[in-house]
C-alpha cells in the first residue's frame, strides 16, 4: 500500500503543492507519510495499485456473445417452414 500527503493539495518530493495525484511523493510505509504529514499539516491518502495480472485476468471474463435475432411475431408469416 502506498500513501501520499494532502495539504490542501498533494505535496511532490521537494515540498512544493501539486494538483496532480501522479505527481505526489508516495511513501512506501505509514509512519513516513505520517511524519511527512506532521510537518507539513497535511492528512495521510491512502493509494490503491492495481495490479497488472488482476487486468489481464478481468480481459479474460469478457467473452464475445452473439445472440442471434430472434424474429417478431408478426414476421411469423415471412419464414419458411
Amino acid at each position: 500500500m502506498a500513501y501520499v500527503v494532502k495539504a490542501m493539495c498533494y505535496v511532490d518530493s521537494e515540498g512544493n503543492g501539486v494538483s496532480d495525484l501522479k505527481k505526489a511523493k508516495r511513501y512506501d510505509s505509514k509512519e513516513m507519510a505520517e511524519l511527512a504529514a506532521y510537518v507539513s499539516n497535511g492528512e495521510i491518502v491512502e493509494i490503491k495499485t492495481h495490479s497488472s495480472k488482476e487486468n489481464k485476468n478481468n480481459t479474460s471474463k469478457h467473452s464475445k456473445i452473439t445472440k442471434e435475432k430472434q424474429t417478431k411475431s408478426n414476421q411469423a408469416w415471412m419464414k419458411k417452414q
